[in-house]
């Protein structure tokens, strides 16, 4: 039997189904909707829910350079306004070790505020930026409204803005804000009337203009210019002389007084990488740019490395004598020409200021060689850097002060000794101490306290960074022992963060140092602001670290491996255990960190293995020392003795438990 209404009652069913989930698709809407629908009619009854971040909208995955602009979309639950001064309201994003802020540009009164963070020069971030900050709970927010300060961030009916945000993945975000760098030089070639030199680069470079190469050739003022290589690391420079001209002893003649073999770039010239960051123009200091006749100036290589620019002169090619029966007569032998002496340029003598009552105050940049003195104190009054090719001497038993305080400085806001790139280090035994306003010493730790930066490394800490001077290290900090007392800065009661005012300093910080940089055996660091010793970028052996009540960490590792060949202590017993103080931090942002304790080496720990779920877990592989139980609980860790079965190795693991 044929049905004919089997099409229209297929239809009907399916449109009674449709009706069906209409109405409950509009009762789960009005469900939805009963809160905010009951605040709208019911009168009486505030608005208390604060409104919450939903999403943020990232830049786009990249590699970002110089002045490159990173925008942030924040969305939230409902329209949000903004309250006070705008320019204060900021987002919280950290660049490697540095926190930056992202300043509000648009969006109050919608769902959606924008914020905008520039690139500035020498940042870094290879393995990805970080949004917000971490609060005491070990979760992400952006520390918007803050307690105890008026709301910044507000709902229409007044309800200040919750911090927490929802989980973002920025790893593909990266920033490299640092110039090319020159890592060697070739000799002079001479082929012909034609003198070249071959500059390489730690990175690809992009040529624009014509840069140039000041040198002497035959005893004439001439300029090699750039003549290819663009978009590779290395880049040749050449000269054609004219004929008859004299050839020989190609020499760098160097530029206003400067030390070191250089490149001018002129006003149109200009060297950069492919994120677009100038050529790191390296003069009198580090980021800033030095000038010679209006001319921006990158260094080469120093003097004293002119040992291995030897002219190397090539006889003409000669063609084969045409149609003739006869060889001419052999052609004498030409001995290469004389190469000039060696001339090694040290930095200047640097005068000290003059000492009032045994004590010396210091505040500007140590900028040629320099001797503290026996008998004498020196209080460091500001941000006082070392500077490149400069050798500070400190005889036996010299105390240096460093003044507690916080002051608006070039880098950083405390009073702090940093020895830049390229600088020395000569001393026995010196120690670093903390003082007062009165210069007098204090234990109370609220200064910068003292960096080293190595010269082969790029790395950056606390807004302080490393540089690459050259392939060939010709510098070194040399001591038979570094005490340092009250030295370092902790968290304010506010928390860390917000610039570099709220940030916490370390006692001792290494930042891309490596073994042949570094010649201090020993250690003590006694009641730190914050972390002892911290090493980032670094690789060093030492024989003895001892490090005695910090207020945070005891030994912090950032990438970074540490050898310690005869005594390590640490002792932490002297405090209350905070949210965050352990024996050890490590972080592996750029690669492994581990500190080796060789066999027979004494150990002495007394602290906390982990107590923060937020850090990586510290391992341990030993078997003399105990292992450390359970990960993560408050426990105290103490264990003294001698590693007489073999080494201990402590490590961090890239997995967070």
């Amino acid at each position: 039997m044929v049905h004919f209404f089997c099409d229209a009652g297929r239809r009907s069913r399916e449109a009674a189904r449709r009706r069906r989930k209409g109405n409950r698709q509009r009762d789960l809407k009005l469900e939805s909707l009963e809160p905010r629908l009951a605040l709208a009619v019911m009168t009486g009854l505030p608005d208390t829910i604060a409104p919450v971040v939903r999403s943020v909208v990232l830049p786009a995955a990249g590699t970002y350079g110089t002045d490159r602009a990173l925008n942030f979309k924040v969305n939230f639950s409902e329209p949000v306004k903004l309250a006070g001064d705008q320019s204060t309201i900021t987002l919280p994003v950290a660049v490697g070790s540095a926190m930056r802020e992202a300043q509000y540009v648009s969006g109050s009164g919608t769902k959606s505020l924008t914020f905008r963070l520039t690139v500035k020069a020498n940042d870094v971030d290879t393995d990805g930026i970080s949004v917000g900050r971490v609060n005491s709970a070990a979760i992400r927010d952006f520390d918007f409204n803050q307690a105890n300060l008026a709301p910044r961030i507000l709902d229409r009916a007044g309800n200040p803005a919750s911090n927490a945000i929802p989980a973002i993945d920025t790893s593909r975000i990266r920033i490299d804000a640092t110039g090319p760098v020159v890592t060697s030089s070739s000799a002079f070639v001479t082929r012909g009337r034609q003198v070249s030199l071959q500059v390489t680069f730690d990175g690809p470079v992009i040529v624009k203009g014509k840069p140039t190469v000041p040198v002497i050739i035959g005893g004439q003022n001439q300029s090699l210019a750039y003549t290819a290589g663009s978009g590779t690391k290395t880049l040749t420079f050449a000269v054609t002389m004219r004929k008859g001209a004299a050839v020989a002893s190609p020499a760098f003649r160097g530029e206003n007084g400067l030390v070191g073999n250089v490149i001018l770039l002129k006003a149109a010239a200009d060297l950069k990488d492919s994120f677009g960051n100038r050529v790191t123009a390296i003069g009198d200091d580090f980021g800033k740019t030095s000038t010679a006749a209006g001319s921006r100036v990158v260094v080469i290589e120093t003097l004293s490395e002119q040992a291995k620019n030897r002219p190397l002169a090539l006889p003409p090619a000669v063609a084969p004598p045409a149609l003739s029966r006869s060889l001419p007569p052999p052609i004498a032998a030409v001995p290469p020409p004389t190469p000039p002496p060696l001339v090694v340029r040290s930095a200047a003598t640097f005068v000290l200021p003059a000492a009032v009552d045994g004590i010396v105050e210091l505040s500007g940049d140590i900028t040629g060689n320099a001797t503290f003195r026996a008998g004498t104190v020196y209080v460091i009054t500001g941000e006082v850097h070392v500077r490149k090719f400069v050798t500070l001497t400190i005889e036996d038993g010299v105390e240096v002060r460093i003044r507690n305080g916080k002051e608006n400085f070039t880098t950083i806001t405390s009073c702090a000794l940093i020895f830049d790139s390229g600088s020395s280090l000569v001393a026995k035994t010196v120690t670093f101490q903390a003082a007062d306003a009165a210069n007098q010493p204090v234990k109370e730790a609220d200064n910068g306290g003292v960096f080293f930066c190595g010269g082969t490394r790029k790395a950056s800490k606390d807004d302080v960074s490393s540089m690459v001077v050259g392939p060939r290290v010709g510098w070194s900090f040399n001591a038979t022992n570094i005490v340092a007392n009250s030295l370092g800065r902790k968290d304010p009661a506010e928390g860390d963060g917000d610039g570099s005012r709220l940030d916490d300093i370390d006692a001792v910080s290494l930042i891309g140092v490596i073994a042949d940089e570094w010649n201090v055996p020993a250690v003590e660091i006694n009641h730190s602001g914050d972390d002892g010793f911290d090493l980032t970028n670094s690789d060093i052996e030492m024989e003895r670290i001892t490090v005695i009540d910090p207020v945070e960490d005891g030994v912090n590792l950032s990438s970074s491996y540490l050898s310690i060949t005869q005594s390590f202590i640490v002792d932490m017993t002297n405090r209350e255990l905070p949210d965050d103080r352990e024996i050890f931090d490590f972080e592996v942002d750029t690669g492994p960190s581990m500190l080796t304790i060789v066999q027979g080496a004494s150990v002495d720990l007394r602290g906390y293995w982990d107590s923060s779920h937020d850090d990586l877990r510290i391992s341990l592989r030993s078997r003399d020392m105990p292992a450390p139980y359970p990960p993560y609980a408050r426990n105290l860790y103490a264990w003294k003795g001698r590693l007489e079965k073999g080494p201990a190795e402590i490590f961090s693991k890239s997995d967070r438990r």
